[in-house]
């Protein structure tokens, strides 16, 4: 159980004062969440230049393909390391949504997560509560903490491949 999750959350609108926000407390890590489009603005750019490693969350509906395609590119060209994970995975329809994710992607060359994110109401519902994720409890909550938790792993790892790199 993760009563204390051991994160903060700081909300900052300004992507020139992102670099900042590891210096404030000295952070081993900053994870960043931007809008979902940044289509004509400079903040991914910005905020990419800052980052170790991107994570790019894609829902593969249709009208997240491109948008998606291009956000993994943009990252490419800054020369950042970055991933894309699979969200809003529907359990009910089995793996071939997953699949056929991951195939668009690696015929696109771009890297992806084995893990992925399930869609369940528990992500509307604590955001709504005002309650973290890791904290919220109702029927899927374990199950949410296991993807959770293989998402994490996964981006550990990344990042250590990254860091190992760069020694």
């Amino acid at each position: 159980m993760m009563d204390s999750p051991g994160y903060d959350v700081i909300h900052e609108l300004d992507p020139d004062r992102v670099a900042d926000v590891r210096q404030m407390r000295q952070y081993d890590t900053v994870f960043v969440d931007c809008p979902g489009s940044l289509e004509g603005r400079d903040i991914l750019s910005q905020i990419v230049k800052a980052s170790t490693f991107v994570l790019i969350p894609y829902d593969h509906e249709p009208e997240s393909v491109l948008p998606t395609l291009r956000t993994a590119r943009r990252v490419a060209e800054l020369g950042i390391p970055h991933a894309v994970v699979v969200t809003k995975a529907n359990p009910q329809v089995g793996a071939d949504h997953v699949l056929d994710a991951w195939k668009t992607l690696k015929d696109q060359g771009i890297p992806h997560f084995q893990s992925f994110v399930r869609l369940y109401r528990a992500w509307p519902n604590s955001l709504k509560a005002g309650v973290p994720i890791t904290r919220w409890s109702e029927r899927h909550s374990p199950k949410i903490r296991e993807v959770i938790a293989a998402v994490h792993t996964e981006l550990l790892l990344n990042i250590g491949r990254v860091a190992g790199a760069h020694r």
